[in-house]
């Protein structure tokens, strides 16, 4: 078995903690590679090969990362196309996405003997009508915003043509089941079993036509149109990246991806435990 270890080179923490993690998994008989800037900032030894990002998850079977759910978000997205299972050790706070926690590493055991399972969770889609840019992808949420911190926005959205909502307000939030624990919940949305398949609605700080929290099935598909002032802009953000604005009229369509993000995990449980502990400040 060979093992990406990625930590994330901003967290002094992490960069500590990958010698620790290093020397556990080449215990274990795992091969390690690394990529050039993660090596030279935490070096494993003469143990570990030193590969091009590319090529680093091109030849592993598992991408380990350090750090945070940022972490896990940034090499989920380059996992998408090659469906490299991803285990993630939480340095960081909330750390709902992440496995293992800094004081479970001997967990890490198990991977050299298969005493783990893989979870493929799903991914969100989201295109412009009429626009050259492929679709946008996303594990945790799209989310539609207001440009202009001191306006407001009007969004209709669809459900297989179907109009189920209208509302003036900030934005709105599209989340995975994963990311029901991300901003969706902190805007009131449901927290989702992780291990279904379906599209949170939850909007944003609505002043006319509020409702509540929505959830769709996998296979629909939805779609948002914005209104108002030819001025008046919505932003999109994936997973708080690929930026994207679009005016009045632009349908935005969301769908669930066919790709997945295959995700390490060695108990069945993990985000209930998770959400048990981190929400309850245990």
């Amino acid at each position: 078995m060979t093992v990406y270890l990625l930590p994330n080179t901003q967290k002094p923490e992490a960069m500590q903690m990958a010698g620790k993690v290093g020397n556990i998994l080449s215990q274990a008989g795992i091969r390690l590679v690394m990529d050039k800037l993660g090596s030279s900032l935490a070096p494993q030894g003469d143990h570990v090969a030193i590969l091009p990002e590319d090529q680093a998850y091109r030849e592993c079977d598992i991408v380990v990362t350090l750090g945070g759910d940022g972490t896990m978000l940034h090499a989920a997205h380059k996992i998408m196309n090659n469906q490299k299972p991803l285990l993630g050790i939480n340095i960081g706070r909330l750390g709902f996405l992440t496995c293992v926690e800094s004081n479970e590493l001997h967990l890490l055991n198990r991977l050299a003997s298969g005493d783990y399972h893989v979870e493929h969770r799903s991914v969100l889609q989201a295109s412009v009508d009429n626009a050259e840019n492929a679709p946008y992808l996303a594990w945790n949420d799209v989310v539609l915003f207001k440009k202009y911190p001191e306006r407001t926005i009007t969004l209709d959205i669809y459900c297989d043509d179907i109009l189920v909502s209208q509302f003036r307000g900030d934005g709105v939030i599209f989340s995975t089941p994963t990311g029901s624990t991300a901003y969706s919940m902190s805007a009131g949305g449901p927290i989702v079993d992780a291990r279904l398949n379906g599209v949170v609605v939850t909007q944003i700080c609505a002043h006319i036509g509020q409702t509540p929290p929505l959830v769709f099935a996998s296979d629909r598909t939805l779609q948002v149109v914005p209104h108002g002032k030819l001025d008046e802009r919505v932003a999109i953000i994936c997973d708080g990246t690929n930026y994207h604005t679009v005016g009045p009229g632009e349908a935005i369509t969301i769908r669930q991806s066919e790709r997945t993000v295959p995700l390490v995990q060695f108990s069945k449980a993990k985000q209930l435990e998770s959400i048990d502990r981190k929400l309850k400040g245990r």
